[in-house]
């Protein structure tokens, strides 16, 4: 079947799985849009409640289907067998649209021929015991369009609702994973972003529910108090599957990508491949691309590393990513950077994975938290090899419990 071009020709689909108190707010909010769908599927991953009932309120806009549970990657696979629109706009169901998203997702994608998807911002909202809503502003992130795709890696921050794809890339990307339980829609946005260009739209399109209710399938239930632990689990799948069918020009910008790399920008893929890894807690293959990367630094006589991997480097241990709790002397990361040669490059290499150390030991200071300031001196003072602390951490340093000694001492006793 041909599929239009015209953008307004959108299937929305909303795949659902015992969430009928939340279903309907959803369901109106879809279908009043400025611009609304011209099709919107809802599909039943054999639900036990009162779904069905509250989906036939909406008999003549909303298409039902009713499957087995399998789970929201096969109830989605199902929809889009039965989509006929040229676009398509995933839709939680326990998430509300904001009334203009389709209409601006709609025509970022008619003015951008070029972009495969458009994407928008959200904000998240919890509903307090009197049904009043409160809204707290999601935490944003600069990024590039032209290297969208490394962060993503980085850190997942364009979430189905607001997102609209063009229908030929989820046919060329082929369907969800059905093996994901959770981070399914992560695994199919790293896809999309590596296959196609973005186009950014700078709107909160979406209003994200915070609940504590049951997620994932009847086989696989993932209760709310433990969705963020698993969730790193599924986060960390996805990745190795990456670090498979990727090649290493995929962890590039857009604009350098090519067939053959030069050792510049092989060492820069490296590196950038390293960093989502170890973010994720992949040892193993971050510690193998800083390896390579080393390896080739020196075949080549490169010194340094670039600003912009060095900046991705220096994220590794934020407070954003899954490594923090791994921000010590036997991180395996760490301490396979401390075994490199000496030389620029090692030291380009740990100066920027230990710059969150530096900085957590400043935010200390500014808390007063004399233990965690020397926690924080320490190990980078020994990650550094001695290198001397920085004279902002050297400042603070000596102001805590208002001793003389040197810092060196201070270490030695913290020791």
């Amino acid at each position: 079947m041909k599929l239009s071009t015209n953008m307004q020709d959108v299937t929305a689909i909303v795949p659902t799985y015992n969430r009928a108190r939340y279903l309907g707010e959803c369901l109106t909010a879809l279908i009043e849009q400025t611009t609304p769908p011209r099709q919107i599927i809802v599909v039943d991953d054999g639900s036990t409640d009162d779904t069905a009932a509250v989906t036939s309120a909406f008999a003549g806009r909303v298409e039902y289907l009713h499957k087995a549970n399998g789970g929201k990657s096969s109830a989605l696979n199902l929809a889009l067998t039965q989509a006929t629109g040229a676009a398509i706009w995933i839709f939680d169901d326990d998430d509300v649209a904001d009334p203009d998203a389709l209409r601006l997702l709609s025509n970022a994608l008619t003015d951008n021929p070029e972009a495969g998807f458009a994407f928008g911002d959200h904000d998240n909202f919890m509903v307090d015991s009197t049904g009043d809503k409160r809204f707290i502003p999601a935490p944003r992130r600069p990024f590039d369009v032209d290297d969208l795709h490394c962060a993503i890696i980085e850190r997942c921050f364009i979430f189905q609702p607001a997102l609209l794809v063009r229908r030929r890339c989820y046919d060329e990307v082929g369907p969800f994973d059905t093996d994901l339980p959770r981070a399914q829609d992560y695994d199919m946005l790293l896809r999309l972003s590596r296959h196609a260009a973005g186009v950014h739209v700078p709107a909160i399109l979406f209003h994200q529910r915070q609940h504590t209710d049951v997620r994932g399938t009847a086989a696989v239930s993932i209760r709310g108090e433990e969705i963020w632990e698993r969730q790193k689990h599924f986060d960390a799948l996805v990745l190795e599957k990456l670090y498979r069918y990727n090649s290493l020009s995929d962890y590039l910008p857009r604009s350098r990508q090519a067939s053959e790399l030069a050792p510049a920008d092989r060492i820069s893929a490296l590196l950038r491949r390293a960093a989502g890894m170890a973010r994720k807690k992949l040892w193993a293959i971050a510690t193998a691309d800083i390896d390579a990367a080393a390896t080739l630094a020196k075949q080549h006589d490169i010194r340094t590393i670039g600003a912009a991997d060095a900046a991705l480097l220096t994220r590794v241990f934020d407070e954003f990513g899954y490594a923090r709790d791994r921000l010590d002397p036997t991180n395996p990361l760490l301490q396979h950077v401390a075994a490199l040669p000496s030389g620029p490059f090692r030291s380009s290499v740990m100066t920027a994975l230990t710059w969150p150390v530096f900085r957590y030991a400043l935010l200390s200071a500014r808390h007063g938290n004399a233990s965690d300031l020397i926690r924080h001196a320490r190990l980078y003072a020994r990650l550094m090899d001695g290198t001397t602390l920085p004279s902002h951490l050297r400042r603070v340093f000596s102001k805590v419990g208002g001793s003389s000694k040197t810092p060196a001492a201070r270490l030695s006793d913290a020791g």
